[in-house]
């Protein structure tokens, strides 16, 4: 967009050199990321276990109640 709207070459070389550098800058970053090592994986506490399990729960109670709700609702417009 902004070589579209450029006022001089001057700025666009100026630009130019800010995207080189940019594109380098990242380029260096993810060579950096992706050569750490990986933390090892942990397994869950207890405590984490239970607030995931308790949490899955009141999700799958959520999706059984909207499930039944849009049913009945389906029935009853059938119904009319």
């Amino acid at each position: 967009m902004y070589h579209t709207h450029q006022a001089s070459a001057a700025e666009n070389s100026q630009f130019n050199l800010f995207v080189i550098g940019s594109y380098i800058c990242s380029l260096v970053y993810w060579i950096i990321c992706f050569s750490q090592r990986e933390a090892e994986r942990q397994e869950f506490t207890p405590q984490m276990q239970n607030l995931l399990l308790a949490m899955a729960g009141v999700a799958r109670a959520d999706r059984e109640a909207l499930a039944r709700r849009t049913v009945t609702s389906a029935q009853g417009r059938r119904d009319s």
